[in-house]
């Protein structure tokens, strides 16, 4: 089973992108895994609400990291588009509506990040 300590992810900056590819391969990991079990006429394993906070703090991740970490990072979610077009698209969905917070209002002084 994959598996992944939440406080991994608040390790040093220089591990960080490492931890959030395993992140991402994990996720993946998991859509994999429903595939299987489907097949075999079984449900869902995780809880709904745990892999929604997970994908949060990916997609937060992924718009804070420097661009070239978040191309590597984000590759596995990327190579999955073909198997799991649904749990890509909620990614990328996650990934503009962060970006959409992160923009400055034309009414403020305040800056992006």
């Amino acid at each position: 089973m994959l598996s992944l300590n939440i406080s991994q992810l608040y390790s040093t900056a220089r591990e960080r992108p490492v931890r959030f590819t395993r992140l991402a391969q994990i996720l993946v990991g998991w859509w994999d895994a429903d595939d299987n079990r489907e097949l075999r006429g079984q449900g869902r394993e995780r809880n709904d609400q745990t892999e929604l906070g997970l994908k949060n703090l990916l997609e937060s991740f992924l718009l804070r990291c420097p661009e070239s970490a978040a191309g590597t990072i984000v590759a596995p979610v990327v190579d999955a588009v073909d198997r799991h077009p649904r749990e890509v698209h909620w990614i990328i969905q996650g990934l503009v509506t962060v970006e959409d917070r992160l923009e400055v209002s034309p009414n403020t002084d305040v800056g992006r990040r």
